[in-house]
């Protein structure tokens, strides 16, 4: 949640949106809110939403919504399922020819995870799509073990 927040804090023109729905008492959200600067709002649940994606078993839950409102992914927990959700919105960023967003996404996975194949993979199809054929050479290299040549 706080990389999402991060990378719509870096990209405010991106139409990157989070929101974030909680059964936290008020006064934890106000605190959670002071400590970390979160720009995104913060929603109180009256358990209705969290039923609804079986939120109250696995915290945290995170679900991409795309056009029409339609739920495109939920995943439950962090760790690795945070590398693969945003992965996947890296993705969808690539899809939709979104290549500054779909580098910054993947750049944070990398950042937690220099192994995370698929995350560094979307960085080189991003240069890909740019034309930055040297940055993609890098980046396909590095995948295959062989580095650059300096």
């Amino acid at each position: 949640m706080l990389s999402l927040n991060d990378l719509a804090k870096q990209h405010p023109g991106s139409r990157l949106t989070v929101w974030a729905i909680t059964l936290s008492p008020p006064e934890k959200v106000r605190q959670f809110a002071a400590q970390t600067g979160v720009s995104f709002p913060l929603l109180l649940d009256k358990g209705h939403a969290s039923d609804l994606y079986q939120a109250r078993t696995v915290l945290p839950t995170v679900c991409t919504v795309g056009p029409g409102l339609k739920i495109l992914d939920c995943f439950q927990g962090g760790g690795k399922t945070t590398e693969a959700m945003l992965t996947r919105v890296a993705e969808r960023e690539l899809q939709r020819k979104q290549t500054k967003m779909a580098r910054a996404i993947s750049d944070a996975v990398i950042k937690k995870n220099p192994q995370n194949a698929k995350a560094r993979a979307v960085k080189g199809y991003a240069a890909l799509k740019d034309r930055n054929l040297p940055e993609a050479e890098r980046v396909f290299k590095e995948m295959s073990g062989k580095g650059t040549s300096g």
